[in-house]
């Protein structure tokens, strides 16, 4: 669980370093409406990221979705191991409080 913890960390620093990397490079604008009904609220994103920089930005945010679904995965993965362990514990320290059998 710590390894998907720490990678999903890991992800998550690089997401936020590539939508700074992509934000840096963005030429135009962005609008947000808020409204009555819900219905009438947008969010308007008018412009273009160019250049190197927007380009390493989008990779970057790429491979931090790449690494936050290897890092969910390893998590799901390590709950049902954990689950097997404990139970296999649990069936240790019964099987012991039962005690040596008497001869």
């Amino acid at each position: 669980m710590a390894r998907a913890f720490r990678l999903y960390l890991v992800a998550t620093i690089l997401f936020v370093i590539g939508i700074f990397l992509v934000g840096q490079q963005w030429k135009g604008d962005a609008g947000l409406t808020f409204g009555y009904p819900l219905s009438s609220c947008s969010v308007h994103l008018n412009g273009a990221a160019t250049g190197g920089v927007a380009l390493a930005g989008t990779l970057v945010v790429l491979i931090s979705l790449i690494l936050a679904a290897i890092a969910f995965c390893l998590g799901v993965v390590g709950i049902f191991r954990r689950e097997k362990v404990m139970a296999e514990k649990q069936s240790e320290l019964s099987h012991e409080e039962s005690g040596p059998s008497a001869e």
